[in-house]
């Protein structure tokens, strides 16, 4: 029987798909674990790329579930310049022996056994939530070849992100659709014939082929399989997407894209008014409220992206508040106290767009630190994230202790 070296030393290999663990039911229930996707290409493709980069001339494919997909694909091997490609159909492959004994062996000639139910992967690195991972045995006079199991969901999300950062890969397919207005930030792999809709964020991403993404909806660390339809106005994170299946990684929560449940978890968390501004609003109502009390006064109305439908829409909140007319920027929003006061709007929040008819993602507080940048987009826009994600409460009241004097102000 021929010496299982796992070398790529030799003309002949055989890659073998064993039979696979059931906690990859799910992605698998259409596919082979050769199929699987790993920054776009399938597993079998990334073993098909080495072996022809080791010498390899002559292969043999050894399967038992979907062999005619695999077939399909690989073909006669030339988009790789294989001489030969033989394949070999199975019930049932559980270990080497079962593999040696179907097929005529050259005890002359070395070979490369390779299993598809691993990715080739060198230097060897621990992952990073304890997946094991498989290593070829060494001789003195050979390097060792490791390479990472595909045995659970988790085991292919890492390795996905391990070779999406290793490579610091930044790929987008010639016929992928992209809107303008949609965000590639970080690394990310986005495959043939997806579209990513409008503000649409895709950060340390893979998107696999056929991939439709909805408006406004934000994928972090990520792996979406092919053949899938996202909704508009999502925010997933560390989840693998396969058609209507999704999967959790850090949780191991597995969903359904049309379960309601999807989209209370994954949308991002309202904003709820804190004590400390609506006390804090209360002081500056008592103090504010003979500026505004018989001036005139008008109606501002808003509308604010609420919550996601059970399809993946976007529902939206309309608020009406009262602003005084006055030409101090700082004064026209007096009125709003009345309206932290009782939890319907933030004191300290974002500054809205000048264009009135557009959509917001967050709701207008009554101080923002965009008030006291230049007044120009950019400087709005990274004012109104710094609002968001960093303010702390001590600078918070350090803006307002900003904006009372101002108020008083009769121009600016």
């Amino acid at each position: 029987m021929t010496e299982l070296t796992k070398l790529f030393e030799a003309e002949h290999a055989v890659l073998a798909q064993f039979d696979h663990s059931e906690d990859l039911n799910p992605v698998t229930r259409d596919r082979p674990i050769a199929l699987l996707e790993v920054i776009g290409k399938p597993v079998i493709h990334h073993w098909l790329e080495r072996l022809k980069t080791a010498g390899v001339k002559h292969i043999t494919i050894v399967s038992s579930r979907f062999p005619e997909q695999i077939r399909q694909y690989v073909k006669r091997g030339e988009r790789w310049g294989f001489e030969t490609v033989k394949y070999v159909s199975t019930n049932s492959v559980e270990a080497w022996p079962t593999i040696l004994n179907k097929l005529p062996t050259n005890t002359n000639e070395p070979c490369v056994y390779v299993s598809l139910n691993a990715f080739p992967q060198e230097p060897l690195v621990r992952l990073s939530n304890n997946e094991d991972y498989w290593v070829s045995w060494q001789r003195a006079q050979h390097t060792t070849q490791v390479a990472f199991p595909v045995r659970s969901l988790n085991s292919l999300w890492l390795i996905n992100m391990q070779m999406l950062k290793k490579e610091a890969h930044k790929k987008l397919a010639p016929n992928a659709s992209v809107h303008p207005r949609a965000r590639m930030q970080e690394h990310y792999v986005v495959s043939d014939k997806v579209v990513i809709g409008s503000q649409a964020t895709v950060a340390d991403s893979v998107i696999c082929k056929d991939v439709d993404v909805g408006e406004a909806t934000e994928i972090r660390q990520s792996l979406i399989l092919n053949n899938t339809l996202l909704g508009s106005h999502l925010f997933l994170r560390q989840v693998i997407i396969d058609g209507s299946f999704v999967y959790d990684v850090k949780t191991k929560e597995t969903l359904r894209i049309n379960d309601p449940a999807l989209f209370t978890r994954l949308k991002p968390s309202e904003r709820k008014v804190a004590f400390y501004e609506r006390l804090l609003a209360s002081v500056l109502l008592i103090i504010t409220g003979t500026l505004w009390l018989g001036s005139n006064t008008k109606k501002k109305d808003l509308r604010v992206i609420h919550d996601n439908s059970f399809d993946g829409q976007g529902t939206y909140e309309e608020l009406t508040l009262t602003s005084l007319e006055t030409p101090n920027p700082f004064a026209n929003r007096v009125p709003w106290l009345s309206a932290v006061i009782i939890g319907r709007v933030p004191l300290f929040g974002v500054r809205e767009q000048a264009d009135s008819g557009s959509v917001l993602n967050e709701i207008p507080g009554v101080i923002s630190a965009a008030d006291f940048c230049d007044q120009n987009d950019i400087d709005i826009a990274i004012s109104n994230a710094y609002q968001i994600h960093q303010q702390s409460i001590t600078e918070n009241l350090r803006l307002a202790g900003r904006w009372l004097p101002k108020v008083f102000m009769r121009r600016i």
